[in-house]
């Protein structure tokens, strides 16, 4: 295997995670080969994430660039001022923080590339969610959404969204759309620049990176505030992308769809909504009731293949809570407020 084409490099972004960066690198360093490499970026931190990094085993690349901030940010810094570290790689992995990944995740991610995969996404296996309903049900979503949506999609040959970690690029990919991402929204910009580009982020199902889930309605709702601000910033800022790839056919729209059509309830009551008013035009009424069965159907189908399926049936009595925590989301992505964080960083354990 060590005369194997693919190289990999694991790049770790980070701001302030001093509370658990050292365990994160220690863990990942472990499922290093020889012809790999681990990269821990620093983003501003205030705390010493930095120096535990590298005390940990990574390479650490410190930026103090204050503007623009974000994740996105932090990627293209790396990516436009240090080809030399990264270029001799195949493939680029991005993870985040608090992402945990298998000692053979990258024995597992080379089987599952090939000569045609320039992007792909890694699993997102949900973890650390069984201490409440709240959290099974955000587990539910998600689980569901990749092993089926994301199954579909690429059964037809379309590109799945990218889910900010766990994403694989070939570094030139990366390099070509770095001046273009300097944003907080990275997974939103990079889904929407690969498919104007024609390129099909591909699954990579048997390469999972774990992702704890958060644990209370609060922190989630600050994670979906998150992702509802993103997506306004996003519709205006590549609006022009948007609309060149509404033109490339059902591929592009799928692609908005899984960007921007969240979450599911959301979406489902106002197909439903739109085909009770639309009801004195037969088609436009009967193809938005079937499209919102379709999608039910194929929800719940997902449910029952899960292997823990009545677990999660259970958690669904908490579907009020579930959509509550949406609700409030979407007020507080509304306040002009600081960007939201779902996890305690050492900048907020001061505070």
């Amino acid at each position: 295997m060590e005369n194997s084409p693919y190289r990999i490099a694991l790049i770790i972004f980070a701001q302030n995670e001093s509370i658990l960066i050292q365990s994160t690198v220690s863990a990942a360093k472990k499922t290093l080969r020889a012809r790999d490499a681990l990269f821990v970026i620093a983003d501003n931190c205030t705390d010493n994430t930095a120096d535990l990094a590298r005390e940990a085993g990574a390479e650490v690349f410190i930026r103090q660039q204050e503007l623009p901030h974000g994740k996105g940010a932090a990627i293209s810094w790396f990516i436009q001022n240090y080809p030399e570290r990264y270029g001799n790689y195949s493939h680029l992995v991005i993870l985040d923080a608090d992402s945990k990944i298998n000692l053979d995740f990258l024995d597992r991610l080379e089987k599952s590339l090939g000569e045609s995969i320039d992007v792909g996404q890694c699993y997102l296996a949900p973890v650390d969610y069984e201490s409440s309903a709240l959290s099974k049900l955000i587990a539910l979503s998600e689980i569901v959404e990749q092993t089926i949506f994301d199954r579909i999609r690429a059964g037809l040959g379309w590109s799945i969204r990218l889910r900010g970690t766990g994403m694989v690029f070939r570094p030139q990919v990366l390099h070509d759309v770095s001046d273009r991402i300097d944003t907080e929204v990275e997974d939103i910009a990079l889904s929407l620049l690969m498919a104007e580009k024609h390129l099909i982020v591909k699954p990579l199902f048997d390469a999972p990176v774990y992702d704890p889930k958060p644990s209370g309605i609060n922190a989630a709702s600050r994670q979906r505030a998150r992702w509802f601000r993103g997506q306004w910033l996003a519709l205006w800022r590549y609006r022009g992308v948007i609309w060149k790839i509404l033109g490339k056919g059902l591929n592009g729209w799928s692609v908005i769809a899984s960007v921007f059509l969240k979450p599911r309830w959301l979406k489902l009551t106002v197909m439903i909504l739109l085909a009770i008013v639309l009801f004195k035009i037969p088609v436009l009424s009967i193809i938005l009731f079937s499209l919102a069965i379709w999608e039910c159907l194929l929800f719940f189908l997902g449910v029952v293949l899960m292997p823990e399926r009545w677990s999660f049936v259970k958690a669904l009595f908490f579907l009020p809570e579930f959509i509550f925590m949406w609700i409030k989301g979407i007020f507080l992505s509304l306040q002009r407020t600081k960007w939201f964080r779902a996890r305690r960083t050492t900048e907020d354990e001061k505070q």
